[in-house]
């Protein structure tokens, strides 16, 4: 099938093992070309590129923040952006590095053999969030990301497993620090380094917890003064500890160094985003995680400059006229709202303007699906100047990650905001770009071709019946878990040896329990999940087998089967009433009341109490059935599990009708 883009293609010379489609490559590489390891000036740690970006881009605006003030009743009013540039921020990083180095804030924590130097931060992002991160990367020193929605427990965890020592922090989590040093017990977290403003309460309150206390600006004015010599990190040290969300345990501290971000950025000269120093972008998503890190080191590298939130998400609308960037990195749950934003506008429209928003609508949908068209020379201007405004008037091209996006939303805003949002696919263990897909693709429903970063293959499941010699039509279609190799990999989970084992194979390869199928033309499509964990559209993770663990050992239930899709915002479930015990205990026909379902939802709410579940592992619709779940029909294994896959093909329609027909994902 002849295609305009260049997606995923074999690597030349190598033949695939038994069980496994071959390697495949970029498509924007050369021929003869490898995955890069190091953007094109081939500096090969995270030091080298910001240095080069010092030197290049010194009096160039970097980071900016809203200027804020206080109106009569004394609420805050956020204004215009102010600017830091390169040279200062990062000499600002160096100094806030040489302090913590004088003071010995980090802690060295000791992993098979080797020894990291570690600081935690603890924050929304803002410009001292990105500061400390700067200064370990200038200083061979690592940082751990704390985030609130781990959950305060998860967040002992983390603290424990690494030893911190030093957490920087916004004055919000100062509470929760204490509490998990006076309250837990957890001895060796020492200091609390502030970003921003602290009531004299919490200084008091710090010290009597027995715990140190700084602000960062205070280390930065000190690190002026020091004549302290910074170590140089190599390509293979430790950059981040980046912990995942557990969900069937503790969180996993995910291994990145240096060269992931290094290969990364090299990739990223060769991929369709194009970033320049002309570029700027709204830090929103939390710093924490790798896609917006990976997002800011890219734009660091080229001179861009890089614009905090204010802190409140409910506010990204405001912030984004006010910085009005040029390129917008987005999950679909953000797309989704705005989605539904913009279609409350159209629903009020009456007479002439709805027959108009109907008539440019409905052409430039047209000329996408044909052409992959995301301007039009006369409705732009009468129709479409307006909804681009919602994203600042700037933005030339969007990209969306970390869970699928539907057809309708990704088309419907394409043609909303006139520029092209590219669809990514990554994990935390592999710097969160795998793949991309191309601009001007008028198809949607897959993710691209692989990152110039990697080699990519899959390999064969037989139990779940993917194979990498599936055909479709007489053309080879293969199928099968997704895997990945090269720079971007982690090293490990951090003492996590069983499950770091589990991930990566002995020749390097990352598994990453997604089952892929890849198109004629060499882009990657994502159809179903090895493991019994998905996300959800929100990107939240659910393990289904766990929840049925659970929600069946109420007596009312005899069978159920969770199921979830990544195209859609909550669960539904199949059950199937333990009879026997209704009709010896209940009314005749009570499993198909009212009263039954209500029953049953009530149960729900008692497991969420006890087990701590959210709301999204609750599901929200219900299908109650007589059809049991059997070895026969192939629904259960011969050791009684349920075969996922089987059980979604015989009750399709009915979760289709809980979704209300909506597609879902593979379709």
């Amino acid at each position: 099938m002849p295609t305009k883009y260049k997606y995923s293609v074999p690597d030349p010379g190598q033949l695939p093992r038994t069980g496994e489609t071959v390697r495949y490559k970029s498509g924007l590489l050369e021929e003869d070309q490898d995955p890069v390891l190091y953007p094109e000036t081939g500096h090969d740690t995270i030091k080298k590129i910001l240095m080069h970006a010092y030197k290049e881009y010194a009096d160039e605006p970097y980071l900016g923040s809203r200027e804020k003030s206080f109106d009569e009743k004394g609420e805050v009013e956020y204004g215009k952006y102010k600017w830091e540039t390169y040279e200062e921020c990062i000499n600002k990083a160096i100094w806030l590095a040489r302090s913590i180095y004088d003071k010995e804030l980090f802690n060295t924590a000791s992993e098979e053999g080797r020894k990291y130097n570690l600081i935690g931060i603890y924050s929304k992002n803002n410009e001292g969030w990105a500061i400390t991160d700067l200064a370990c990367c200038l200083s061979n020193m690592a940082t751990v990301t704390l985030y609130d929605t781990l959950g305060a427990d998860s967040s002992e965890y983390i603290i424990q497993q690494t030893e911190l020592k030093t957490v920087v922090c916004t004055a919000d989590h100062v509470d929760a620090l204490i509490k998990i040093k006076t309250v837990k017990g957890v001895d060796h977290l020492q200091n609390i380094v502030i970003i921003g403003e602290i009531e004299h309460d919490d200084v008091a309150t710090i010290e009597r917890a027995g715990m140190n206390y700084y602000t960062i600006d205070a280390l930065i004015e000190e690190g002026k003064h020091s004549k302290t010599e910074l170590d140089d990190p190599h390509n293979q040290d430790l950059f981040t500890i980046c912990y995942t969300s557990g969900t069937t345990g503790n969180p996993k501290g995910v291994k990145l160094h240096h060269g992931c971000i290094t290969s990364l950025v090299g990739a990223i000269d060769l991929s369709p985003i194009k970033i320049s120093s002309n570029d700027s972008h709204l830090s929103y998503l939390p710093l924490a995680h790798i896609f917006e890190r990976a997002i800011f080191f890219g734009l660091s590298t080229v001179g861009a400059r890089i614009g905090f939130y204010q802190g409140d998400v409910l506010k990204i609308v405001e912030d984004l006229g006010a910085l009005r960037p040029t390129v917008f990195i987005s999950v679909p749950r953000l797309y989704t709202k705005l989605y539904d934003r913009i279609q409350g506008v159209i629903k009020e429209a009456k007479g002439c303007k709805a027959k108009l928003l109907k008539w440019g609508i409905d052409k430039k949908l047209a000329n996408y699906r044909r052409n992959g068209a995301v301007t039009h020379c006369m409705y732009d201007a009468l129709i479409f100047k307006k909804m681009k405004a919602r994203l600042g008037g700037r933005v030339r091209v969007c990209v969306t990650g970390s869970a699928p996006i539907s057809k309708e939303i990704l088309e419907f805003l394409k043609i909303c905001f006139c520029c092209d949002i590219l669809e990514g696919y990554g994990q935390t263990e592999l710097t969160a770009a795998n793949c991309i897909t191309q601009p001007g693709d008028e198809k949607s429903g897959h993710v691209g071709g692989v990152f110039p970063s990697f080699w990519m293959k899959l390999v064969d499941v037989p139990e779940m019946d993917y194979l990498s010699t599936d055909m479709r039509n007489g053309e080879n279609y293969p199928r099968g878990e997704i895997c990945f190799k090269g720079g971007g990999a982690f090293h490990g989970y951090f003492k996590e040896p069983a499950k770091t084992e589990e991930t990566i194979d002995k020749d390097g390869w990352v598994h990453t329990g997604d089952i892929g199928e890849i198109q004629p033309d060499g882009a990657l499509r994502i159809i179903d999940r090895k493991k019994n964990i998905f996300k959800l559209s929100q990107g939240e993770y659910i393990a289904a087998e766990k929840l049925e663990l659970i929600f069946v050992k109420t007596p009312l239930i005899a069978q159920i089967f969770v199921y979830g899709d990544s195209l859609q915002s909550f669960l539904v479930a199949i059950i199937v009433p333990d009879n026997e015990y209704v009709d010896k205990n209940y009314s005749p026909g009570y499993s198909s009341s009212s009263e039954y379902l209500q029953e049953i939802n009530d149960w729900f709410k008692e497991c969420r109490e006890e087990h701590k579940l959210n709301g999204l592992e609750i599901p929200k619709r219900l299908h109650v059935t007589n059809e049991e779940f059997n070895i026969d029909d192939g629904t259960l294994t011969p050791t009684f599990k349920l075969v996922r896959g089987v059980a979604k093909k015989k009750f399709l329609s009915q979760i289709k009708e809980m979704y209300g027909g909506a597609k879902l994902q593979g379709e």
